[in-house]
């Protein structure tokens, strides 16, 4: 989808953080996603609205474990985003190993508490774990 339409739906949201922009902007790639998400998830609550087609999404692209694990073997970050679907910097790949989460792990871990964020679920059996919402910037 065309950024300039991207930036007038991020006005007409109300949303300034770059972090709820990355993930919109993942979710939202086409016309029909954005016409999906205005007509079945937009309420004028951005930051749920947006979690709640996340999990729309993350139901539509399921993928099994083996699935994810061959994907991942192939290319890492493009598995773990369409597990997740929110968008995953080489950065944040990092905290695989710097938190000691095998890509088994984290599919577990998600079929556990499907509605975390990546780094909920890589951080979660390290300390607290919270609902990914909570973790965004509330606009």
């Amino acid at each position: 989808m065309e950024n300039n339409k991207m930036d007038e739906m991020f006005n007409f949201w109300g949303v300034n953080s770059e972090e709820n922009k990355q993930l919109l902007s993942f979710l939202i790639s086409t016309e029909e996603d954005l016409s999906l998400f205005m007509e079945k998830y937009y309420t004028g609550e951005i930051v749920h609205n947006m979690r709640d087609f996340q999990q729309y999404k993350r139901v539509q692209y399921e993928l099994s474990e083996d699935e994810f694990l061959a994907k991942f073997e192939e290319n890492k970050k493009e598995a773990l985003e369409e597990l997740l679907q929110e968008p995953v910097s080489e950065n944040m790949l990092g905290y695989m190993s710097k938190y000691s989460v095998t890509e088994k792990e984290i599919f577990s871990r998600y079929k556990e508490f499907p509605e975390r964020s990546y780094i909920n679920l890589i951080r979660g059996y390290q300390g607290s774990v919270k609902p990914s919402y909570d973790s965004l910037i509330q606009e």
